[in-house]
């Protein structure tokens, strides 16, 4: 990309020239980075090597806050996932902070709901249904299923998304349930089998939109989940104009997903950068999903 000239803001770009490149792989990342070919790596995909950065005076390691909430999504119309009983039980045999440490090296913070921390009306619901092995046994006793049940979870095939499914089949099993990880081409597959056709039982993956919270209202989306309730209120907020009021509205509704539990809330992604000790004005946080180079300079 070359600076336009005729930008309106005077003063930026900073940068006359910026070039992007696209490395999936996080080891070839890290070397990238090392062998000087990229000066800057926003997002850092591979939490595990992020540390090493860290320590090296040549790099800015800066860990940012973003709105990726990972979500395991529960097809709410299927047996057994209908019941509000399992669904609980589930959430109630999953430490957050195991999951998290398994899936990005301890980075991120836990959640109760779907909500970013860093959103306007967050609440913290981590303890409505807080990790407790038997209780969930209880409580899946209750439900009919002592015995528990089996089923699948599509998993897009990223290195988190992998790491954080085999977490979760281990701490299911302690309660009964065996989860089989079907592997899912993302995106393709992923949004042909799961996203459009609902055909799944539960899923994995983070959803990176702020504040949208809303998509549990709407009609047709893939967690097949309905509660008149639960609509009202978040039509209220999406229409109320005053910053008090809608974050009561919010709280609400967090807290209603966070007893209903139509997906298991594990927790909010960080965003790990990592650049060139003389980069500056790279955005830290992450409050959409961008690689925002406008304000970027390289330092004297």
């Amino acid at each position: 990309m070359t600076a336009a000239p005729t930008y309106w803001d005077a003063g930026v770009p900073k940068l006359n020239d910026v070039v992007f490149r696209f490395i999936g792989d996080p080891q070839a990342q890290a070397a990238a980075l090392r062998a000087g070919d990229v000066d800057a790596f926003p997002n850092f995909s591979a939490p595990e090597l992020f540390d090493e950065f860290k320590g090296d005076t040549k790099f800015e390691a800066a860990v940012g806050s973003t709105t990726r909430k990972l979500v395991a999504g529960l097809n709410n119309e299927r047996e057994p996932l209908k019941d509000v009983r399992v669904r609980q039980a589930m959430m109630m045999a999953i430490d957050r902070k195991t999951v998290m440490d398994a899936a990005y090296s301890g980075y991120g913070i836990p959640i109760g709901s779907h909500f970013s921390p860093i959103d306007a009306g967050y609440i913290d619901l981590t303890s409505t249904l807080p990790y407790d092995v038997e209780k969930a046994k209880a409580l899946l006793a209750e439900a009919g299923y002592p015995n528990g049940f089996k089923f699948t979870i599509q998993t897009p095939q990223m290195s988190y998304t992998t790491r954080a499914a085999q977490v979760l089949q281990a701490m299911l099993s302690e309660i009964g349930i065996t989860l089989e990880i079907a592997p899912s081409e993302f995106p393709a597959k992923w949004i042909d089998q799961v996203f459009m056709k609902k055909d799944y039982d539960m899923t994995i993956v983070d959803h990176a939109e702020p504040l949208d919270i809303d998509i549990y209202a709407r009609p047709n989306y893939y967690f097949n989940y309905h509660n008149p309730s639960f609509n009202e209120v978040v039509e209220k907020a999406g229409q109320s104009a005053d910053d008090a009021t809608r974050a009561k509205l919010y709280e609400d509704a967090q807290t209603i997903l966070a007893k209903d539990v139509p997906a298991l809330y594990l927790f909010d992604l960080p965003r790990l950068n990592i650049w060139n000790a003389k980069v500056r004005g790279l955005w830290k946080n992450e409050p959409i999903s961008q690689v925002f180079v406008r304000d970027a300079y390289w330092a004297d």
